[in-house]
């Protein structure tokens, strides 16, 4: 078996993949290596095995057609060709046990003032509480808008920097608005096994070093060899590995720590949950979870589907399911089948701004060590990828 390569990644997300297919696209081969026993990292689609061609998203459910290098990634692999059209239905609040629209809950003339300052004030080193408080009021933040930034970003977003929260970008047009593929987001990862690198299942890297101008990557298996190293994992293991081998990206201020959250996926009966309008999803207000993402928005004949983010602090998740199922007043035997899984996701300082400035100064000055992942830019799977395009640009500028 091969042990020494060009290019070797460490992490099979989305960052990782991207990363491996716009390398291949260039005919440039590499190796994958992946802790869980199948890629994808964040974005999973559960294929139920209890209904029928039905599946439901436990992370990443859309593609925008703002989402340019994504957009170019799936039409090099071939996936506009399955590209499914989301319905339009509205997101919703949870208020207690009684779901409401967003906008008769805010103070509507605050809001309104507010939105010159929101067109025209700039959100730089300010956090979501700040800024929202500012630009909109701070009863119409702390009663509602607080719980639909949770909401966006799966975690407490008070401490957010407000400036990396949304960010406008160009539409393709000759693309619906939103989309998913017809067997879901894990299309994203289908035919990898066709191109030009390798991955590695069930293989943890357990340490990494520098030696010779080649790197050193130990795994729970061996010991891999590469010129070029990518770390495409979360930050947490990125920083774990370079503070290993005392590299001073490893120290650096403001790094984003981390949230993690449990999520679970419900398929029901439609015919016994009618009573519910469709809907996107649902914002929790004072609630056990952050966001309920609906599976309305692509149509099923028999059956619903929901996918709940809880809050990390909870881990009676039978409890809370059943407690799920009574605020919306679904009955037990409605439920047709359940799938839970752990997530993480990285929660950035205030001063991110500064973090990633600090990060990238020093990193371009290595031209064997190579950081994509999604505590960089954004959270957006449009972002892991640009920021995959532009460190393999950057590799290969190096070359």
């Amino acid at each position: 078996m091969e042990s020494h390569y060009k290019i070797a990644i460490i992490g099979g997300g989305i960052s990782g993949i991207s990363f491996a297919h716009f390398a291949a696209w260039k005919n440039h081969s590499s190796i994958v290596i992946e802790a869980r026993d199948k890629i994808g990292g964040c974005i999973e689609t559960y294929y139920s095995t209890k209904a029928h061609d039905f599946w439901l998203e436990l992370g990443t459910h859309t593609v925008y057609n703002s989402y340019q290098h994504l957009i170019d990634y799936c039409n090099q692999k071939g996936l506009l060709e399955q590209l499914q059209k989301r319905n339009k239905y509205p997101f919703k609040l949870l208020i207690n046990n009684n779901i409401c629209s967003i906008i008769p809950q805010l103070n509507l003339m605050r809001a309104g003032l507010g939105w010159p300052l929101f067109k025209f004030t700039t959100a730089k080193d300010k956090s979501v509480k700040e800024y929202f408080s500012f630009v909109f009021g701070k009863q119409n933040y702390n009663t509602i808008l607080r719980y639909c930034f949770d909401a966006v970003l799966c975690q407490n977003s008070r401490d957010f920097p407000a400036d990396f929260l949304f960010k406008t970008r160009k539409k393709n047009k000759n693309l619906p608005r939103s989309f998913t593929f017809k067997n879901g987001m894990s299309s994203l990862f289908n035919n990898c096994e066709n191109e030009v690198f390798t991955i590695r299942t069930n293989t943890t890297c357990n340490g990494i070093y520098y030696q010779n101008n080649t790197w050193h990557i130990k795994t729970n298996h061996s010991e891999l060899t590469a010129d070029k190293l990518i770390l495409a994992t979360p930050w947490d293991i990125t920083q774990k590995l370079l503070k290993d081998i005392n590299h001073p990206l490893a120290d650096l201020p403001h790094q984003p720590t981390l949230s993690n959250l449990i999520t679970v996926a419900l398929i029901v009966d439609q015919d016994k949950v009618k009573h519910i309008k469709p809907l996107n999803g649902l914002i929790g207000v004072n609630q056990s979870f952050y966001s309920i993402v609906s599976r309305d928005v692509i149509d099923h004949e028999k059956y619903r589907g929901f996918t709940i983010h809880f809050k990390p602090e909870n881990h009676d998740i039978i409890s809370l399911i059943t407690k799920f199922l009574a605020k919306l007043n679904i009955p037990n035997d409605a439920l047709i089948d359940t799938y839970i899984k752990t997530n993480s996701l990285p929660c950035y300082q205030t001063h991110h701004s500064r973090f990633l400035t600090s990060l990238n100064k020093r990193l371009v000055q290595d031209n064997s060590l190579y950081l994509t992942g999604n505590y960089l830019t954004r959270l957006a799977v449009e972002d892991c990828v640009k920021r995959s395009y532009e460190e393999f640009l950057r590799l290969v500028s190096t070359s």
